[in-house]
């Protein structure tokens, strides 16, 4: 088995660099002081607030991230398939925070638990605007979803992916209207790619089982 790295492999490795780069964008339309529309719904005032969920909003990062890597390195063309897909939900979230500022009303953090503290602080670094659609739900299907299409999908995979999506409204950082958006954003950008697109000469790296 050959793990090394072509230099495409490397310009391919670098596609992850789009993600964080185009999420500085977030931080700008985080901060525009304009007039923002609230989306709740009558079933958002039914959901609990329930800090504890703060475990598996945060684990986002490292899931999404690790996913994206496992693709990297088993199936380099649902990888550029995923970035790709990835990449365009961004830009469609910020179009719309641009042209159609959403909010989402929060509770007041009055526990001091650890994960009350968490979440005082995320709403503390984080304004309560760019909510609809959701990108924390964006970035978690569409890496489920690229998952799947690399054949690497299972129940622990899709329990802590569905526990990331649940999480971002039972910390209230999201309503249903958000989520509902997010699913049907990163289904409709995850098929307008086809991931039997050629990558120049750069073959996928697979490791372990050739079934996976």
């Amino acid at each position: 088995m050959n793990n090394r790295i072509t230099k495409e492999g490397l310009v391919s490795l670098s596609y992850l660099l789009l993600i964080p780069g185009l999420k500085l964008i977030y931080f700008f339309l985080n901060r525009i002081p304009r007039p923002a529309t609230s989306v709740l719904t009558p079933v958002d005032n039914y959901i609990p607030f329930i800090p504890v969920f703060v475990v598996p909003y945060v684990i986002f990062y490292p899931f999404v991230l690790l996913g994206l890597i496992y693709l990297f390195k088993n199936n380099r063309e649902v990888y550029i398939h995923t970035i790709k897909a990835y990449s365009l939900g961004l830009v469609v979230c910020y179009l719309t925070y641009l042209f159609f500022q959403t909010t989402m009303p929060r509770p007041e953090v009055t526990g001091n638990d650890i994960f009350s503290k968490i979440v005082a602080w995320i709403y503390y670094i984080d304004e309560p605007y760019n909510a609809l659609p959701s990108i924390h739900v964006l970035g978690t299907m569409i890496t489920m979803l690229g998952l799947k299409e690399g054949k690497y999908s299972n129940l622990l995979i899709n329990l802590l992916g569905w526990s990331i999506i649940l999480s971002t409204v039972f910390i209230k950082q999201h309503g249903i209207l958000d989520v509902i958006a997010a699913l049907v954003l990163c289904h409709f950008v995850f098929n307008t790619f086809t991931s039997t697109e050629t990558v120049g000469e750069d073959v996928p790296v697979r490791i372990g089982n050739k079934g996976m």
